[in-house]
């Protein structure tokens, strides 16, 4: 058997440093693009004419009592059928844990 010995071969730093220069702009670059570069795009849509319609639209002020109070609305509620049945009598076991 053949023991070979070499002398060991020094690491260059300066490649270490190069990589990781070039890995920490990458990131910088990409960080910079996803979280503070201003969007383009979003500023230069200008609103049409259904933009407007729906800004019209967005605007209204609704009054949901006159809306509820009205014999139109009251004409398509329908009677609770659930509200028909004596609420004197318990709906529920008082422990229901108890055995039938």
């Amino acid at each position: 058997m053949a023991i070979i010995i070499q002398e060991e071969g020094k690491k260059s730093n300066l490649t270490i440093v190069i990589v990781a220069a070039i890995i920490l702009m990458i990131a910088g670059i990409l960080m910079y693009y996803l979280f503070f570069a201003p969007v383009p795009l979003a500023e230069k849509i200008e609103g049409g004419e259904k933009y407007q319609a729906v800004s019209k639209l967005s605007g209204a002020k609704i009054d949901v009592e006159k809306i509820t109070g009205s014999s139109s609305w009251k004409a398509l509620v329908r009677p609770n059928p659930v509200a028909a049945f004596d609420t004197k009598l318990p709906s529920r076991r008082s422990n229901p844990f108890e055995s039938f």
